[in-house]
């Protein structure tokens, strides 16, 4: 008896852990089609003047009418890189990570959060101007920087 209580445990366990996966996954991917009309703005912006808002507070403020209904982080100024660099505790506590400088855009949106079990890397998905579609993706992060993996293309 002790054994099939154990069994039992053993896979309600690891579906629940599934389901989960499966549920955050599809949280994050509802949440990657509502930023789409927002990328295809910041794309249209881009074509029209040359450059992406600099200002992407503002720009989501005045063009955004669902942006109270999700958390945005826009990065940190880095003047070390002459752009923006991105925080992975504010991107994993966030709903979109979005970034524009120059002629570069980066969204992000992260799939599951910074976890003491897995403190290196946690799963995002990624759109950038230079793979203008949303990919699955980990953010690692170390004491040498931050970064994303690239699309396996």
């Amino acid at each position: 008896m002790l054994a099939y209580s154990i069994l039992a445990t053993t896979v309600l366990l690891a579906a629940s852990i599934w389901i989960g996966a499966e549920f955050r996954e599809s949280k994050a991917r509802k949440t990657c089609r509502r930023a789409d009309s927002l990328l295809a703005m910041l794309q249209e912006e881009k074509a029209r003047t040359g450059i992406y808002p600099a200002d992407l507070r503002a720009y989501v403020r005045t063009n955004v009418p669902w942006r109270r209904e999700v958390l945005f982080y826009y990065g940190e100024t880095n003047a070390e890189v002459g752009g923006v660099d991105w925080q992975p505790h504010h991107v994993a506590n966030s709903d979109i990570t979005l970034m524009t400088f120059s002629n570069r855009l980066e969204c992000m949106v992260p799939i599951e959060r910074m976890s003491p079990v897995s403190f290196s890397s946690f799963q995002v998905f990624v759109f950038t101007s230079e793979h203008p579609r949303w990919f699955k993706s980990r953010l690692h992060w170390s004491l040498a920087g931050t970064y994303v993996d690239p699309p396996k293309d």
